[in-house]
């Protein structure tokens, strides 16, 4: 029981460390940011209940405030938007009337907007991280034949300067998919990219 309450003592002290860094004495504070998208990293067991949730978050659930959301989103396809507007936005959020996919619509190749590829393959690990051979050829694969590189000839070959990026959650992965890419002969322009990192960014395929 002392452990726990010196472990909720510790959370209130980051907590009050946090704000104080932003409030300065002031009536009113802007924050801007998207409290629905991916949490903090927190590394410590005993601090992920209070800080495994971004101060955004903490707000929107915890408070009496009221976000304001800009609900016109400009770069996923409906069929894409449809699950994030309605699991973690309440069905608010809506596509502008031109997307990021008129760019490829443009250069005449527009592929299905989701596809799922049923793939078996075992798990490897190295350290904490986590890859899968099979998983990652496959992807390999789809890159090649988006950019008309694959073996199978495909219907929707995609021209150059199209953006394409590979996400994954694991950094052994990416090192595996960045290495079966290059053997390949894929341009280095397909970024390859934790889920972190990449969060924030735009392709015109993932």
């Amino acid at each position: 029981q002392k452990q726990k309450q010196k472990q909720q003592e510790e959370e209130e002290e980051l907590e009050e460390l946090e704000w104080n860094e932003v409030w300065d004495g002031s009536t009113t504070i802007t924050l801007i940011g998207d409290h629905c998208q991916l949490g903090p990293v927190v590394v410590c067991t005993a601090l992920k209940t209070q800080l495994g949730q971004s101060p955004f978050r903490r707000l929107s659930l915890f408070s009496t405030l009221t976000p304001v959301i800009l609900r016109q989103q400009y770069r996923m396809r409906p069929e894409i938007s449809r699950f994030p507007s309605e699991y973690f936005y309440g069905g608010r959020l809506i596509n502008a009337g031109t997307t990021a996919v008129g760019s490829v619509e443009a250069k005449g190749a527009l592929p299905p907007p989701i596809a799922f590829y049923d793939v078996h393959g075992a798990e490897t690990r190295d350290g904490y991280s986590l890859a899968n051979v099979a998983e990652a050829k496959q992807v390999v694969e789809i890159v090649k034949n988006l950019l008309g590189m694959g073996d199978v000839p495909t219907e929707f070959p995609i021209a150059r300067g199209i953006d394409i990026g590979v996400i994954t959650p694991y950094l052994y992965q990416r090192e595996l998919i960045r290495d079966y890419l290059t053997a390949a002969g894929v341009p280095a322009t397909v970024q390859v990219s934790t889920i972190f990192k990449m969060q924030g960014g735009e392709k015109d395929f993932i």
